[in-house]
């Protein structure tokens, strides 16, 4: 198994997570990314209500739920296609939605 898979399955099963149903929703309803380098799952919504999904062409933010290992990758994926980026930090104590520029975000993180 992919190490950032891995750690990304410890995470939400140490939270009592179902992580199966979480990837089944992802693969649904947004996006499911896992490479060598990097695993992250997310799904597409409005800057004004980024916790709420929106269909694809209705969206301006790509809400990441989960990135472990390398972020660009996952960025990368979307170039050019969002505004913004948001994404909370449950797992490090932090759940303040934060919701940020695209292409700077992105810019940031090479």
């Amino acid at each position: 198994m992919n190490q950032h898979l891995a750690k990304a399955f410890n995470d939400y099963t140490s939270h009592n997570i179902n992580f199966e149903h979480l990837l089944d929703w992802h693969l649904c309803n947004g996006f499911v990314l896992c490479q060598p380098d990097c695993f992250g799952i997310g799904y597409f919504s409005d800057s004004h209500h980024p916790t709420e999904p929106a269909e694809r062409h209705h969206a301006d933010t790509l809400f990441v739920t989960y990135c472990v290992g390398q972020m660009h990758p996952v960025l990368q994926l979307f170039h050019g296609q969002f505004d913004y980026v948001a994404f909370s930090r449950d797992f490090k104590g932090s759940p303040m939605v934060r919701v940020l520029d695209y292409q700077k975000t992105l810019n940031r993180i090479k």
